[in-house]
């Protein structure tokens, strides 16, 4: 059934709300298309393109290529990036009549106009690291991932034999650290850059999946394996269509169950995306679990913390040490667990030891126990039921959020027990 072309009614956290709308700009910009399913339907022959030597494009279906090669043909564009994984569709810079005419094709379903995406959290300090023994941060106790069969801190790495899925890191990219298994990279900016050049997303992987060995420190998922596609710059900053864009390509590199984290927020964040949305839960429905750090506005949720959810999605709120929120930590409702998220340590993209504060660092938190989750449970099918399991594995640590909602702190031995 083809989609209209207005805003739907989304279900979040049980409950219908309703999208707020606004009425797209006719001005020239940046924006992301989406295709109706069935424009994209009839076959076709060899589509070639020098855009379809890179692999962040290759992969791509035919018939969305030559779709998308028509209209540019037709109109005077070029597409910036082509989806076909998830949604159908692309996103270019169009001029205000480029704008109108494709908003009139009849095989267009929705445009959007693009948002700036931001990495989420910051780095507070940096040390040296030790040669032995290897730090086992704060978090990893308070979590119970210390005492749960797939145990972080004992200097074995049990994930690499029981064989681990994907942990995927859309972020500044992550650097070749020694302490991080990164077996596949992806950038699908228009750089030619390698690894990290902001930070950010070495910071993500290093909660996340750091060696237990004998030096530097311990992640929670231990050894797991990072799969990075880079979507935001060198000054921590990206777009939804790039977001939306390394979703598609997660969703095709996705080797069955795996995690996406998102440490990040996004513009605008009172309006929801339906492309984006539409994106995610297609992506969830082929295998991918989304992790999100809860984002309030006035009224609610954020854009993306919505699309998370909906998708079936983890949205994680955050505490320090003590087990309160952080200053950083907005008053709401979203998110439905609590995880470390203040003065966290990891490695910063040098391989020194970072002292972090984020919603960000919560997210990679909340990633790595689904991760461990998706380990110690193959049998979990649906993102709804991973949700549910790491609802039921957090319990009120006799603290109050700020919304006067009792915090519920995740326990990773809950749910991988011994």
């Amino acid at each position: 059934m083809k989609m209209m072309k207005q805003c739907a009614m989304l279900a979040v956290f049980g409950a219908l709300a309703a999208v707020t709308c606004t009425a797209q700009a006719q001005s020239a910009g940046q924006y992301v298309v989406q295709y109706y399913d069935t424009a994209v339907q009839s076959p076709v022959g060899t589509v070639t393109d020098p855009r379809l030597s890179s692999p962040t494009w290759s992969y791509l279906d035919s018939r969305v290529v030559a779709k998308t090669k028509s209209l540019e043909t037709q109109y005077g564009f070029q597409a910036t990036h082509m989806m076909s994984e998830t949604i159908k569709g692309f996103t270019a810079y169009l001029t205000a009549t480029q704008y109108t005419l494709l908003k009139a094709n009849p095989n267009v379903s929705l445009i959007e106009a693009d948002r700036t995406t931001q990495a989420s959290g910051v780095q507070l300090s940096v040390a040296t690291p030790p040669t032995s023994p290897q730090i086992v941060p704060w978090t990893i106790p308070y979590l119970n991932a210390h005492i749960s069969r797939l145990v972080a801190g004992d200097g074995t790495e049990p994930i690499s034999s029981l064989g681990s899925k994907y942990m995927f890191v859309l972020d500044t990219g992550v650097a070749p650290l020694s302490d991080l298994v990164t077996p596949y990279s992806y950038n699908i900016l228009p750089d030619t850059v390698t690894g990290d050049c902001h930070g950010h997303g070495t910071q993500v992987a290093g909660i996340i999946g750091a060696r237990d060995n004998t030096s530097g420190l311990v992640g929670i998922a231990s050894s797991a394996s990072i799969m990075s596609v880079r979507v935001l710059g060198c000054n921590g900053t990206g777009t939804m269509g790039n977001l939306i864009k390394g979703i598609d390509l997660a969703t095709r590199k996705n080797p069955g169950r795996s995690v996406v984290n998102l440490s990040m927020t996004l513009s605008s964040p009172e309006t929801m995306s339906a492309i984006l949305s539409n994106t995610m839960n297609a992506a969830s429905a082929k295998g991918l679990v989304f992790s999100t750090g809860a984002e309030h506005v006035a009224g609610g949720c954020s854009a993306l913390s919505q699309a998370v959810w909906s998708s079936g999605g983890v949205v994680a709120g955050a505490v320090d040490s003590t087990g309160v929120e952080p200053a950083f930590a907005s008053a709401g409702q979203c998110q439905h667990t609590w995880v470390p998220g203040a003065n966290v340590l990891t490695f910063s993209r040098t391989g020194a030891i970072a002292t972090v504060s984020g919603m960000g660092y919560a997210t990679a938190h909340a990633s790595a126990a689904i991760g461990l989750l998706l380990i110690a449970n193959p049998n979990l099918t649906t993102s709804l039921q991973i949700r549910q399991h790491i609802s039921y594995a957090s319990f009120p640590n006799g603290k109050m959020s700020k919304a006067g909602w009792p915090i519920s702190v995740l326990s990773v031995a809950s749910m991988v027990l011994k």
